[in-house]
């Protein structure tokens, strides 16, 4: 499979990625990119920290519309940061339901693929 399958059953659902132990570099701005499938419709949310110390979810918060129904939609998210990322989790729905995600990169100021999770 090239896709992320994730069920959601309510509770604070996400899909996160650590990067205490392994920094990426260069440092930030970075942008995330994604490809996303899901009958849920409304608001998704990505979270990242700058600071070692912070736990998810706590950080700051970037929203995104989710269009929802059969078609993908292409997401690709600035994250505005000159800091070094910490963890980045990715929110698509706020209650039960499915969604695939395909295609999720990390990418540099200029575009430049930092990080690859695409299984």
């Amino acid at each position: 499979a090239d896709a992320f399958q994730l069920t959601f059953t309510g509770d604070d659902p996400g899909i996160a990625m650590h990067f205490r132990n392994a920094p990426i570099s260069p440092v930030g701005p970075y942008v995330l990119t994604f490809v996303l499938t899901t009958d849920w419709s409304g608001q998704g949310e990505i979270f990242f920290t700058t600071d070692k110390e912070a736990v998810l979810p706590r950080g700051e918060k970037i929203r995104f519309p989710i269009a929802g129904g059969s078609q993908a939609q292409d997401v690709r998210l600035e994250i505005d940061t000159a800091e070094q990322l910490y963890q980045l989790r990715i929110d698509v729905a706020d209650g039960p339901g499915t969604a695939t995600l395909r295609k999720v990169r990390l990418l540099d100021s200029s575009g430049d693929v930092l990080k690859d999770w695409n299984p």
